[in-house]
């Protein structure tokens, strides 16, 4: 019995993070932040205007964010990109 090509729902790109600016968000569905300690102002900026526009984005902390950064910059009060504080 021969097997059946696997075809994969989700095809990831890893983006290190000094690459990130230069890079087209509208090629992507969703985007997700790894354990991404900061982000540039218009790389916020773009983001903001991905998830406007419909795109998804997961962000998944971990040891090198700045807490402080994410709530302020990332979560602004509840009108930012965050759902919650950290």
């Amino acid at each position: 019995m021969a097997r059946q090509p696997i075809e994969f729902l989700v095809s990831p790109k890893v983006i290190e993070l000094p690459l990130l600016a230069g890079e087209d968000f509208g090629r992507y569905f969703a985007i997700v932040l790894a354990n991404v300690p900061k982000l540039d102002e218009p790389t916020v900026a773009r983001l903001k205007a991905f998830v406007s526009g419909g795109g998804g984005l997961l962000v998944a902390p971990g040891n090198r964010i700045d807490r402080d950064y994410y709530n302020d910059v990332l979560f602004a009060g509840g009108e930012g990109l965050l759902p919650a504080r950290l």
